[in-house]
């Protein structure tokens, strides 16, 4: 029994993992209209939608150094690798 719950936890993990990019970029209503994300070069990254671009940047920044942080990687390599702003309609 023990195996086949690992195995189907297991599957339901891998699954979630390839879909896992498209839910965190997903911008939620309201919530400005730049994006930034940034990555140290090991650990966990940090990602914000804010009402302008520096303000993403920095917390973008300030996520990624929190995440990489908690999770054993080098938050002090942390770099902006994408950042944008929708265009006002």
């Amino acid at each position: 029994m023990k195996k086949l719950l690992l195995f189907f936890t297991s599957i339901s993990i891998a699954s979630s993992a390839t879909t896992w990019p498209h839910i965190a970029h997903a911008q939620p209503a309201g919530n400005g209209s730049c994006y930034a994300k940034a990555l140290p070069t090991k650990g966990h990254g940090g990602h914000d939608w804010a009402n302008d671009i520096q303000s993403a940047r920095n917390n973008a920044l300030a996520a990624c150094r929190k995440n990489a942080a908690q999770t054993g990687g080098t938050p002090n390599t942390c770099k902006i690798v994408e950042s944008h702003c929708r265009p006002n309609k």
